[in-house]
């Protein structure tokens, strides 16, 4: 679907707050929950249309459209054929990279032996907080490699601005969440490092391994990862007796401690593979090496996960 000055936007927003009895006020055109929405994604929304956004709840029975598009393609990982591919992500990231340069500047390049690692960062209480995720980040700093790293709560980022840090980044490490999902604005043949509880029900999917097919069939952000064309692995904390067998299936609520030397391993591993750029480069006999694997798998040459 191609944007245009002819689109008009109305959004269907009846979903319940989540944790929370109260519905959101989307019936008030007034409402807080209304004016919050719309303030955060003002920049999103004014790069798809230059018209008022408009809540269907809001017009009552005094709408009427010629032609409409009602929702969008699905991202649904576990589909044989997914609706959305590399192609459209692509579409997508160059639509956000021209509103954020409008809007807040292109940001000067890197040199090019350094890569970003973008980590998420998450407050002492909220869920999934990774209790040394700021070890890891000095450790990285401290590395010979030539990481440069960042650290960010996300939440305290407009989005834009978090399109923006995220397009930049070359590794992406964070809790499972909804963050991860920025990997749609890194180049295609980035990395993800999705951290996890130590402890998870049976029905979740995290392999330690570099593109492993059962977190790219049967995982959310290891599954996206395949189809918008990223590099990804699953990493588990480190162990720790459970006071509730309960904290198992409600595993997204626990904050957790990551084990430092597994998850440096894995990350260096990445500037490796960035460095090798060809398969010729892997000793004779060396096709398993992580670096040629990696580079075979970003140019397509490894596929049949289905």
């Amino acid at each position: 679907m191609s944007w245009g000055p002819e689109l008009h936007l109305t959004l269907v927003f009846d979903s319940p707050r989540r944790l929370a009895p109260a519905s959101w006020t989307v019936d008030r055109p007034e409402g807080e929950d209304v004016l919050k929405f719309l303030g955060f994604h003002q920049s999103i929304l004014q790069a798809l249309t230059p018209h008022p956004v408009t809540f269907l709840a809001h017009s009552r029975d005094e709408t009427c459209f010629q032609r409409g598009t009602v929702g969008f393609r699905s991202f649904r990982y576990d589909m044989k054929d997914p609706q959305m591919g590399q192609q459209e992500v692509a579409l997508f990231r160059r639509a956000l990279a021209r509103a954020a340069e409008g809007g807040h500047g292109a940001k000067p390049r890197r040199a090019s032996t350094q890569r970003l690692v973008l980590m998420i960062r998450r407050a002492k209480g909220q869920p999934r907080h990774i209790s040394n995720l700021g070890q890891l980040e000095a450790s990285l700093r401290r590395s010979r490699s030539r990481w440069v790293v960042e650290g960010r709560a996300l939440e305290s980022l407009s989005l834009l601005e978090q399109f923006s840090l995220a397009s930049q980044a070359d590794v992406l490490v964070g809790a499972h969440g909804a963050g991860l999902a920025w990997m749609v604005a890194m180049h295609p043949g980035s990395a993800v490092t999705e951290l996890m509880p130590p402890t998870l029900p049976g029905y979740i999917a995290c392999i330690e391994t570099w593109d492993h097919p059962r977190n790219l069939r049967h995982g959310i952000y290891g599954g996206l990862a395949h189809t918008v064309g990223q590099h990804h692995i699953c990493l588990r904390g480190n162990a720790t007796a459970l006071a509730d067998p309960f904290e198992v299936d409600n595993f997204r609520e626990r904050s957790f401690e990551i084990p430092l030397k597994v998850v440096l391993r894995r990350i260096h591993e990445v500037y490796q593979a960035f460095l090798v750029k060809t398969c010729a480069a892997c000793t004779q006999g060396g096709a398993k090496c992580f670096s040629c694997l990696f580079w075979k798998q970003r140019s397509g040459q490894i596929n049949g996960l289905w």
